[in-house]
């Protein structure tokens, strides 16, 4: 977000909201008193607006903000939805610490977010749960999905088909998985990384390949996938980022290779602490 906002009080003219957007090349201004927004003047308010006018008469009240802790999916989202190209940035206090815009909210979701399927990028999802792990000491569960032959699949009927597959399968593993605790890892490799324990990581892996092996389009295509399930009971709390993230990647790395031992021996899903990994 841009820190250095421009603002306008709301008993100042739409002329000098005018020249303040006209002179810093800008679309919208927030509107502050007290240092809270209440309301956004834009260059559209601006232009039927008489310049005379106050800029509370000519503003739009209660302006949709956010809050500085919330992720990029969800701003976006709230772009999206309320049809609106920035948003004032505010903090607990409902005070405008910044502004953001569409355009830098798509230029970092490209660096964080996996645009064929909307799912965060692996090194995103690793960073995120090592934070959540430095505040709870919860169980923790990885599930690795591997598309079976999926290299095969695209020789066979194209990568235009191919990435459809991606795009269904990364759709039905939201429905399951709270985005902020699943990732598109690789080419065809989801993971989900869960604040529970491996008993309910079975459960998760029965109910998504259940669901998988009903659909029709899936079925007539011969899609499968094989899991790999990791995990357990963290037995303290660490304080260290370093050390979680190394965590992190290791229970993902030993359900990556659960899920490969899993696919040899023609299981759906398998668990590591089950399987002896050779």
């Amino acid at each position: 977000m841009t820190r250095e906002v421009y603002t306008i009080n709301p008993f100042c003219s739409v002329l000098s909201a005018q020249n303040i957007l006209e002179s810093n090349k800008i679309g919208g201004l927030p509107v502050v008193e007290d240092k809270k927004v209440i309301g956004i003047i834009t260059s559209f308010d601006v232009r039927r607006s008489h310049p005379n006018r106050l800029v509370f008469d000519a503003m739009t009240k209660n302006p949709i903000t956010i809050s500085e802790n919330e992720n990029i999916i969800y701003a976006l989202k709230m772009l999206k939805d309320n049809n609106i190209e920035r948003l004032p940035v505010v903090n607990q206090h409902n005070e405008l610490i910044g502004i953001i815009t569409k355009g830098v909210l798509l230029m970092e979701a490209g660096k964080r977010i996996d645009l064929l399927t909307g799912l965060q990028r692996s090194q995103t999802i690793v960073f995120n749960t090592a934070k959540i792990l430095l505040e709870n000491n919860d169980d923790i569960v990885c599930l690795f999905f591997d598309l079976n032959e999926f290299g095969i699949f695209n020789k066979k009927h194209g990568h235009i088909v191919g990435d459809e597959i991606i795009q269904k399968i990364g759709e039905i593993l939201k429905t399951f998985i709270e985005t902020d605790r699943l990732c598109r890892f690789g080419g065809d490799e989801f993971v989900a990384i869960i604040p529970s324990n491996l008993e309910n990581g079975k459960k998760l892996a029965r109910d998504i390949i259940s669901y998988i092996t009903s659909d029709n389009y899936l079925k007539d295509l011969d899609v499968s996938l094989s899991i790999g399930i990791s995990g357990g009971r963290r037995n303290c709390v660490r304080y260290d980022e370093k050390e979680i993230t190394k965590d992190i990647n290791n229970l993902i790395n030993l359900a990556s290779l659960v899920s490969t031992k899993a696919k040899s021996l023609k299981l759906d899903f398998a668990v590591a602490d089950e399987l002896r990994i050779v």
